[in-house]
């Protein structure tokens, strides 16, 4: 029961160890979207370089859905945000080719004025390529070539993100598959770690909630963009359009099923909990996947406020992760779907507090280590990154 706090108590000596070889560091493996583990990712590489990240292609809103709305296709911007934070800017080559792919058009700007600029890139005249190693510079310029080749004449690039372009050029060009784009992208910004969609279908999310109101699209169940509804989801579901689409007709491939299953640990990490955790976890395939892996499976509750946990405790949040997954599962098969709670031993407040009988009664261990900057009472990305490799070990 305590094998999890028995390997906390052991961590300099593993992060030591960890930090002198990153390139055979663990497989750390997380569910996530793009922006909550930005900071934790870019940690994450100094003492590993085979995490993978799983993050979700359902983005509704903002210059997501004007690609989405284009070209029929799954939301890129997640991976396109966790590639950046993974990538090697410690080298001076790198850092600006990171910068450049994620840099955005203006947001108030006459259409013909973008266009003009993203013109200026393709002929290498941006005065943001300057600092552009010639192999990357053009790699860049030719994704963004076939960008204009295939997007309407009407395309509207207003912030839009270079790297979600890059992005969506190779997806295209690699006939709609999302893996090897990664990969390509991946390359051009040496990214320490591997990312996926979780799928490569353009399906929107829907969630259902105690009220019965229902609310189609990411980014108006999130809360960020719009006002958040005051009431508490209870199912969250898959839709083409208008149409329900059954979990079961929706299945993860074989790499996707192969990396949850080389683990060395399954994170469900800090998040928008609906939209970014719960939704990777939805698919045919996965909840088999992570049952079958005898890695330690941990949950990291989020420290701040989540709109999309409205009267939403701790222990429901448990409750949701194991119950999606064991509704999800094909096989009915023995093995975990969580194995811990890790939450802050300071002054972080969680929603109904830690019901320690609880967990005791779902056989979890509760991880206590420091996730909070004490100076500035923010995350500490530095404290989730340590705790999460000396558990992984």
């Amino acid at each position: 029961m305590d094998r999890l706090r028995e390997r906390l108590k052991t961590m300099e000596h593993r992060l030591e160890r960890l930090q002198a070889d990153p390139q055979n560091g663990p497989r750390i493996l997380f569910f996530s979207g793009g922006t909550a583990l930005r900071r934790a990712s870019s940690e994450l590489v100094r003492h590993t370089w085979n995490s993978v990240h799983i993050v979700t292609p359902f983005d509704s809103g903002g210059s997501s859905a004007v690609l989405r709305r284009e070209f029929s296709m799954p939301a890129v911007g997640d991976a396109r945000n966790r590639l950046l934070a993974l990538a090697d800017t410690d080298d001076p080559a790198i850092a600006p080719v990171a910068d450049f792919l994620g840099y955005r058009l203006p947001k108030e700007e006459e259409a013909s004025a973008l266009r003009r600029e993203i013109d200026a890139m393709v002929r290498g005249k941006h005065s943001a390529m300057t600092e552009l190693p010639k192999t990357a510079a053009t790699a860049i310029r030719s994704c963004l070539s076939d960008f204009l080749d295939a997007c309407s004449p009407s395309f509207d690039f207003r912030n839009a993100s270079v790297g979600n372009l890059v992005l969506t050029a190779l997806f295209l060009r690699n006939e709609r598959r999302s893996a090897p784009a990664i990969d390509e992208f991946a390359t051009l910004v040496r990214a320490r770690g591997t990312v996926r969609l979780v799928l490569d279908e353009p399906l929107d999310l829907m969630a259902e909630y105690a009220d019965g109101k229902t609310v189609v699209g990411q980014h108006r169940i999130t809360g960020k963009e719009v006002e958040p509804v005051k009431s508490r989801v209870e199912r969250i579901r898959f839709v083409r359009g208008t149409q329900n689409v059954p979990r079961s007709e929706v299945r993860i491939d074989e790499q996707i099923r192969r990396l949850i299953s080389d683990a060395d640990l399954i994170c469900y990490p800090v998040g928008s909990f609906y939209t970014s955790i719960v939704a990777n976890l939805l698919p045919a395939g996965v909840a088999d996947a992570v049952a079958a892996n005898g890695c330690p499976k941990v949950f990291v509750p989020n420290l701040g406020l989540d709109p999309e946990l409205f009267n939403t405790s701790l222990s429901d949040q448990v409750s949701a992760i194991i119950g999606f997954l064991r509704r999800g599962a094909i096989v009915k098969a023995g093995g975990s779907y969580l194995d811990a709670v890790l939450i802050d031993s300071g002054d972080a407040h969680y929603p109904g507090d830690v019901d320690e009988v609880f967990f005791e009664k779902l056989g979890l261990e509760i991880l206590r280590t420091p996730l909070l900057d004490g100076k500035r009472g923010l995350a500490d990305p530095a404290g989730l990154v340590r705790a999460l490799l000396a558990l992984s070990c």
